[in-house]
């Protein structure tokens, strides 16, 4: 099993998810270009993100964005 430890990056913050160790290899950087979207699942908020350099976008846990990311949830939210 190989559990890799992601992280978030915007300009020049970088968020380490809690509780995620790196077991193999080396931690990737993805970096944010914007959120697009939010929903709730079971009470849970969650992010829909779009990377910069794919085409896919992801859905990423508040929990986790917050930590580093406090201006760019907040200017998404200010823009609803």
């Amino acid at each position: 099993m190989h559990i890799q430890r992601t992280n978030y990056k915007l300009s020049n913050q970088t968020v380490y998810p809690e509780g995620k160790k790196v077991i193999r290899g080396n931690p990737k950087t993805y970096i944010i270009e914007k959120i697009i979207g939010k929903k709730k699942v079971k009470g849970k908020i969650f992010y829909e993100i779009k990377w910069r350099g794919f085409k896919e976008t992801t859905f990423e846990p508040r929990t986790e964005l917050i930590k580093d990311q406090q201006k760019l949830i907040a200017d998404f939210e200010s823009k609803k």
